[in-house]
């Protein structure tokens, strides 16, 4: 029997999309609080999906270029970004600084 994540023949950002009970990719940066993003990202095991499709849906949610070593760290750097931040991320993207502070401009863009 396969993975309800194996059904999304690597597309993570479809999964995170029927997962989060929404009808669109977009709807996960436009209306998905990332609180619930995050949830949804640490129950994912992370040999389901690779690194490159980890940073593209990073790089989609985020709109910034991250490169991550592992999935293993990609699910981790997620999960604890949407404990920290209950907005979506359109409205994280609006005013980073309010919400995270004048490190997020100053970081690394690899993990």
């Amino acid at each position: 029997m396969k993975s309800q994540w194996e059904n999304y023949n690597k597309n993570l950002l479809e999964y995170l999309t029927v997962i989060t009970q929404n009808n669109y990719i977009s709807n996960l940066f436009y209306d998905t609080p990332f609180l619930v993003l995050s949830r949804a990202i640490a129950a994912i095991p992370d040999d389901a999906f690779t690194v490159t499709q980890w940073e593209e849906a990073a790089n989609y949610l985020l709109r910034e270029k991250i490169t991550f070593s592992s999935s293993q760290q990609a699910i981790h750097y997620l999960s604890v970004l949407g404990w920290s931040v209950s907005v979506t991320p359109y409205i994280l993207l609006e005013d980073r600084t309010k919400f995270i502070g004048k490190s997020w401009q100053n970081k690394k863009n690899t993990i």
